[in-house]
């Protein structure tokens, strides 16, 4: 029974709610109603202009009254937004952005106060929940009395735009952080040479502040040298002649000191290439120069040191084999002499003898090593078979050693004295390390790119790894071979690094080794 008389009260109550609610309606639609048949009376007042612009402009446009309620849409607003007033109750409470709510109440409260016509950009939802950026510009619509009753304004979609100048904001701000952390200074300038733009680089390079060079032309912290200079390729830079060019001048910094840079100017140009501003990359090169300088000065200083150091050497090696010939003599003479001293005496004369040719070779060697870059011969075509034909037959060949010429060997350019030292050298050191009972030297050449490669082979004593560099330092010898000066080898890398060539070898210990050598064709 409780609950039957608890089930008619809430139906009751149920009821009661039901009819405020219909009465609010009644109200709400009356009041509709009014605001309608008050619109409609300000746009027949309007005339039949009002309804073809409404219904036939392409920019989205509504009307709403005072208190944000969409009474009316065109077409592309309903299509753009997805809201038909016609169908639904929209206010533009509902639209705005959450986060550009108080911007939009206090732009409608100012345009409602001074009753004037404004631009506002703010965001918007649409019916599918997508955020759109909009450019509004609202109109008041007066009633009869000259009173605000309507507002009614055109928009238009500027999301793209918002997001393009997004996207180039976050680019010049990129850009910003480049040139501000770059190590060379960037300059922008206008056509008049006024400075519009710098980077840290170039304000730490100068010692001036941005709002210093602000003030200043390029030409307050030039020289009137380099302006001289610049100038004529400004000239082709403005008249399109040239895109850009590259310059090392002087600096003056804040301080007056003066600062070498090299300087690299590139035109900017419009739409139409007519050209607007000038931007320069600036490289403190100061130092560089420094040591330029000390380094030629250090050139200089090591040529003349070493033409002293030839000129000794020549002096040295010619004052030496004067008395080298006179011992050599007299201990001749004592030989002829002695013929009556016993064989210890005459194995001692012998190793005299070889001791004195040993220091004559020696001496021969460090002149031909010191002159091998020094004397300055006629080039001359030179048929290397013929020379290398010569070298053989003035060298002692044991008749177990067998030279063969692999291939046909080219006619080179250049100095016939040291095409001879070149090859006799490397033909020499094969004969004298060859062990084997039946020695082989194999000669041979193939043309690589721009140089002739040469190859020369034996099946000597061969060569540990670990002393290929070794061997080629002067008075470097592996062995206490007879006739050997320990020089002949530095002469060969000499002669070829002369003639920009390079030698290398390859060598397998008691089967032989191979040396390779270019000469540029």
């Amino acid at each position: 029974m409780n609950r039957l008389k608890t089930l008619e009260l809430a139906l009751k109550k149920e009821k009661e709610a039901r009819l405020k609610v219909e009465q609010l309606l009644k109200i709400k639609k009356a009041e509709i109603e009014v605001v309608n048949k008050n619109l409609t009376s300000v746009l027949e007042k309007n005339g039949l202009d009002f309804k073809y612009l409404f219904e036939t402009i392409v920019d989205n446009y509504l009307v709403t009254d005072l208190f944000g309620n969409i009474l009316k849409m065109n077409k592309a607003a309903i299509e753009f937004t997805g809201f038909n007033p016609k169908n639904e109750s929209v206010n533009v409470v509902d639209i705005i952005h959450k986060d550009d709510f108080k911007y939009a109440i206090s732009s409608f409260r100012n345009f409602l106060k001074e009753e004037s016509s404004k631009i506002y950009q703010l965001r918007i939802y649409t019916k599918k929940k997508e955020i759109k950026w909009i450019e509004f510009k609202p109109n008041l619509i007066l009633n009869s009395k000259g009173e605000p009753e309507f507002t009614q304004g055109i928009f238009r979609d500027v999301t793209q735009i918002k997001q393009d100048k997004q996207i180039s904001e976050n680019q010049r701000k990129e850009l910003d952080a480049i040139l501000d952390n770059s190590q060379v200074g960037i300059v922008l300038a206008n056509t008049k040479g006024n400075i519009i733009k710098s980077n840290k680089a170039f304000q730490n390079f100068l010692d001036f502040s941005e709002e210093q060079l602000l003030q200043k032309n390029v030409e307050e912290i030039s020289f009137q040298e380099e302006d001289e200079k610049t100038s004529i390729l400004m000239e082709e830079l403005y008249e399109g002649r040239i895109d850009n060019f590259i310059v090392n001048k002087r600096y003056k910094t804040k301080k007056g000191i003066i600062i070498w840079a090299k300087t690299q100017i590139k035109s900017v140009k419009n739409e139409v290439g007519k050209i607007t501003h000038q931007v320069a990359v600036v490289q403190d090169i100061t130092k560089e120069l420094e040591q330029e300088k000390k380094l030629e000065f250090l050139l200089e200083d090591l040529t003349e040191k070493n033409k002293e150091l030839r000129d000794f050497a020549h002096v040295v090696s010619h004052d030496l084999k004067a008395p080298l010939r006179n011992m050599n003599t007299l201990v001749s003479w004592l030989e002829e002499e002695s013929v009556a001293f016993s064989s210890n005496n005459n194995k001692n004369f012998k190793l005299l003898h070889k001791n004195l040719e040993k220091m004559d070779l020696l001496i021969a060697g460090i002149l031909n090593y010191t002159t091998v870059d020094k004397v300055q011969n006629k080039k001359k075509n030179i048929d290397l078979n013929l020379l290398l034909k010569d070298i053989i037959d003035i060298t002692y060949v044991p008749k177990h050693i067998q030279i063969n010429l692999k291939s046909i060997l080219p006619t080179v350019r250049g100095d016939v004295f040291r095409m001879q030292q070149l090859f006799q050298n490397l033909v020499n050191n094969a004969v004298k390390y060859i062990d084997k009972k039946q020695g082989i030297i194999n000669i041979d050449c193939i043309l690589e790119d721009e140089f002739w490669k040469f190859s020369i082979e034996d099946n000597g004593i061969g060569i540990s790894e670990k002393y290929f560099e070794k061997i080629f330092e002067v008075f470097q010898s592996l062995e206490k071979v007879e006739g050997s000066s320990g020089i002949g080898l530095s002469i060969v890398k000499k002669i070829i690094h002369f003639y920009n060539g390079k030698i290398w070898l390859t060598s397998v210990v008691n089967k032989g080794t191979t040396f390779y050598f270019t000469i540029p064709k």
